[in-house]
């Protein structure tokens, strides 16, 4: 599974039309913003973490155009739109989950189950879009603050 964030990336595109090798710019640019983005996606889902597989999870990959954040872990779905019901989820992570918590090594079973009757309390209620509030963070705050620094510091 993948998301990919949609970022204001117009400070990139201003500086790499004044630089004058424009073609190593943009794209020593492109790794530098994608290098930062997979940091910053990592810090803020280390503040969910239990296992630390979601984030170990987390790449990045520039283009000359966009920048990609992946990650092969079905739970950046979960942070953004929790879990409907219907198959049973990985029972093995949430076993795992549980006996960090301190329950027994059976919970994470009856959790899977609970999860595949009814759905995620995030599914159901709704809730807040992490993935949606970092791509947010980053376009308000990341973005025009940090860019310039960025590209001025990293492509001398």
């Amino acid at each position: 599974m993948a998301f990919t964030m949609n970022l204001n990336m117009k400070e990139v595109t201003d500086w790499v039309r004044n630089q004058p090798e424009r073609d190593r710019a943009k794209k020593q640019s492109m790794i530098i913003i994608k290098n930062e983005l997979v940091k910053e996606v990592i810090q803020e889902m280390s503040e969910h973490r239990t296992t630390g597989e979601l984030e170990g999870s987390v790449m990045g990959v520039a283009t000359d155009n966009k920048v990609e954040i992946r990650s092969n872990s079905y739970g950046d779905i979960v942070l953004e739109y929790g879990r409907k019901p219907g198959r049973f989820p990985p029972v093995e992570p949430l076993e795992r989950w549980a006996m960090l918590h301190g329950m027994d090594k059976g919970a994470g079973y009856l959790i899977a189950r609970k999860i595949a009757q009814r759905g995620t309390e995030k599914y159901r209620r709704g809730g807040e879009k992490q993935i949606t509030k970092i791509e947010e963070r980053l376009n308000k705050d990341l973005m025009p603050s940090r860019i310039e620094y960025l590209l001025n510091a990293y492509t001398k």
